[in-house]
């Protein structure tokens, strides 16, 4: 449906403009871009090259096995990794890889920097980095590390001068 799309895998369906959908089974819409066997992708440049992969947003790669992007300039090269937010930082994965299971990108808008918030591996959740060595690995470059508060009041707080207070 529409113009310059290709639905060329066996029950694929390719809709609106510049879409293609060439794995067996497989949706695009958008100007997506769907070639692995079960995929789906839906937006401006999102493609799912992965077998059962997913890409919704813009300009967005799910590269892997059962692997999902939802947001804009993001990659997944993890089987069954969820990545969603902005231009994530992919610092360390590898296509195929399953250690990455989610990552929220924050990168710049304009996707001059790419970088994360949050990254979940199957041994950590690493805040500021994206290979945590321990079950929570919090890295940060200046200011609070770490702040826990209840009422607009400081509970507990770390800081990365080696200070802390309660």
């Amino acid at each position: 449906m529409g113009n310059s799309n290709i639905a060329s895998g066996v029950n694929s369906f390719a809709a609106m403009e510049g879409s293609e959908a060439s794995g067996n089974s497989s949706f695009a819409i958008n100007a997506g871009i769907a070639t692995a066997n079960n995929a789906i992708a839906i937006g401006p440049s999102t493609n799912s090259n992965g077998f059962a992969s997913l890409s919704i947003g813009n300009n967005n790669y799910s590269r892997s096995t059962l692997s999902a992007t939802i947001g804009q300039g993001l990659i997944s090269n993890n089987q069954h990794a969820l990545v969603i937010g902005r231009h994530n930082d992919t610092t360390g994965t590898t296509v195929g890889d399953s250690s990455l299971l989610f990552q929220i990108g924050n990168g710049s808008l304009d996707g001059s920097v790419r970088s994360n918030i949050m990254t979940v591996t199957r041994t950590g959740v690493g805040i500021g980095t994206t290979n945590p060595s321990a079950k929570l690995h919090i890295d940060a470059a200046s200011g609070t590390t770490l702040l826990i508060t209840s009422n607009n009041y400081d509970i507990f707080r770390v800081n990365l001068d080696g200070g802390f207070r309660f």
